[in-house]
């Protein structure tokens, strides 16, 4: 299982995850039905208590219709992070496995 470790990916992740919710009018039941996560793990992520793995944020990304880059860039600056190799890596593998 490969986890998402830097805190500031798992925070961004988080804002924007909640941002994109409220933007389309979603609440965590309705991410948790689209991904077939769990509604507790949806809200361990949001609360940035537990540390999702790449499959949950592409999952997320594919639910809310957006990129990986998307969830993990910068929402104070509303601009696109260049994947690292390693994570692009992770997430080719998350959909290859």
């Amino acid at each position: 299982m490969i986890m998402i470790s830097d805190i500031q990916a798992k925070r961004r992740i988080a804002l924007n995850v909640r941002q994109l919710l409220d933007s389309n009018q979603l609440n965590q039941s309705d991410l948790a039905r689209r991904t077939g996560e769990r509604r507790q793990r949806i809200q361990q992520l949001l609360a940035q208590s537990r540390q999702p793995t790449i499959g949950v944020v592409a999952r997320i990304a594919e639910a809310l219709d957006v990129s990986v880059d998307e969830l993990i860039a910068d929402p104070k600056k509303n601009n696109k992070l260049l994947l690292t190799p390693f994570v692009d890596i992770c997430y080719s593998l998350a959909y290859h496995v």
